[in-house]
């Protein structure tokens, strides 16, 4: 490795997600950060599809194949990466993937059911606590 090899560090952060659209976001956060490299010709935009193809396929095996995750679930995804002589390289060990499951609506209506009872004469009139 030479001393005067250029080494260009980034994240990609996405945000919350839905698992159905994460794989767009990565590739398009990534194109963008890299944008002044790739109008300067130090990386191909070939290059940019591959790693983003490489982390979305690794994601995707994660969070459908491995936690059973749909797309109307989301994530959220944190990770670094280098680039080194027009090669993108991630740091899988600083990968992030926080994942928030859906709750079915019915799922969620019963159990506001069981609170409401559990509450039950707490409050008079059913005013509730002061939200101000």
């Amino acid at each position: 490795m030479s001393s005067e090899e250029e080494v260009t560090k980034g994240t990609v952060r996405t945000g919350y997600v839905s698992a159905g659209g994460y794989a767009y976001k990565v590739r398009r956060v990534l194109y963008a950060q890299l944008k002044h490299l790739v109008q300067t010709g130090k990386v191909d935009t070939k290059e940019v599809a591959r790693a983003a193809g490489y982390l979305n396929t690794l994601l995707y095996h994660l969070a459908v194949e491995q936690m059973g995750f749909s797309k109307s679930d989301a994530l959220r995804i944190t990770v670094n990466y280098s680039v080194r002589n027009g090669v993108i390289e991630w740091d899988l060990d600083s990968l992030k993937v926080e994942m928030f499951k859906r709750v079915e609506d019915d799922q969620v209506s019963k159990a506001l059911s069981m609170a409401k009872k559990a509450i039950e004469g707490q409050y008079p009139e059913e005013e509730g606590p002061a939200t101000d």
